[in-house]
């Protein structure tokens, strides 16, 4: 209750200031006082019983809740998210080189649908700086890490950026995401079809045979459900991991950015739950929920239907470290799939 108090506080005083400022001044705290920002916050309690695996036990979170990508895109707080109970934390979007990303104003706060609204187009450290902090890191929760290509990497040429990025972070990662979705790099959701898919998966599936760095494709949720079979078959083609669905929406009245929170929930839960469905068996994919998710009844309804790993962004916002501590507490005794 103290935790949560402190944070009701924190975020009530945060959201009169620009959000890619207070973002920023959040990090170097979680980065510079981990241990005491956890203290303060609130942290999730430890069971033995939380461990979730997948079916190929490729995939091992000591807690079925982890950090989506876009909260620490530069790995600079990997050490508080890691103690205060994630099962996993990725990292990124991560490019091959640094760059600055869009223009200032790109994100933007919807409180009233507890939602957030960005247009970053993967600012990043890039990929030598990122590789020097996830290299130290030796905490419980997994790391994932994704990557994506940088703005000026021509789209038939995008696989090298992707490849590149395998190589570097495989050795280092629990698993690799490749971000093929985000609607803030132009030309981006291209690599989701075609000859750019295959040429990109080819790619990447021939270099896993020898890092076995497990792989998952983080896909759009204005797809048609034919396109996300498509991606689906060639995951399943290439012999890669899973699916992360979903990304962010573009499917809004703004004029830019792609929407997160609870405005994202009920449109990417129908790319979830078809691919649940047809896809999720246990000798077939894993499937990592994230977009909207905000209450521990969201998650119930995905682990009754199959899924087994979610992962937080925007409610992790709204809500703070006391969402997570909730989650764990009403989950402890609540029998699902390990």
């Amino acid at each position: 209750m103290i935790a949560s108090n402190f944070y009701e506080l924190f975020r009530k005083a945060a959201f009169h200031f620009d959000p890619e400022l207070v973002h920023n001044a959040a990090l170097f705290f979680l980065a510079n006082f981990p241990q005491t920002m956890a203290q303060l916050f609130g942290r999730a309690i430890d069971d033995p019983q939380f461990i979730t695996q997948s079916a190929d036990g490729k995939l091992n979170w000591r807690f079925p809740i982890g950090v989506a990508a876009g909260l620490d895109k530069d790995a600079v707080a990997l050490d508080y998210f890691d103690a205060i109970g994630f099962g996993a934390v990725e990292v990124g979007t991560v490019t091959p080189l640094p760059q600055v990303g869009n223009d200032r104003p790109r994100i933007f706060r919807h409180p009233g649908e507890q939602s957030l609204r960005n247009s970053m187009g993967f600012p990043s450290e890039g990929m030598e700086a990122v590789y020097q902090r996830v290299a130290k890191y030796n905490g419980r929760a997994a790391l994932g890490v994704n990557i994506g290509k940088n703005k000026n990497t021509p789209i038939p040429e995008a696989f090298n950026d992707y490849l590149l990025l395998y190589k570097k972070f495989a050795p280092v990662a629990d698993y690799i995401v490749v971000n093929l979705s985000s609607p803030n790099t132009q030309g981006l959701r291209k690599l989701q079809s075609g000859e750019y898919l295959d040429n990109l998966l080819k790619s990447l599936a021939g270099h896993k045979d020898r890092e076995k760095t497990p792989i998952f494709i983080k896909i759009s949720p204005d797809l048609s459900l034919e396109e996300v079979d498509h991606i689906a078959q060639r995951v399943l083609d290439f012999a890669l991991e899973g699916i992360i669905a979903t990304n962010t929406t573009i499917d809004h009245s703004y004029k830019i950015g792609g929407m997160s929170g609870k405005y994202l929930y009920e449109k990417s839960k129908i790319i979830r739950h078809h691919l649940l469905a047809k896809y999720g068996g246990e000798s077939k994919m894993a499937i990592i929920g994230a977009g909207g998710f905000s209450s521990f009844a969201d998650c119930v309804e995905f682990w009754k239907e199959g899924g087994k790993f979610i992962q937080l962004y925007t409610s992790f916002i709204y809500q703070g470290p006391p969402l997570i501590a909730a989650i764990a507490k009403e989950l402890r005794g609540l029998k699902f799939g390990n």
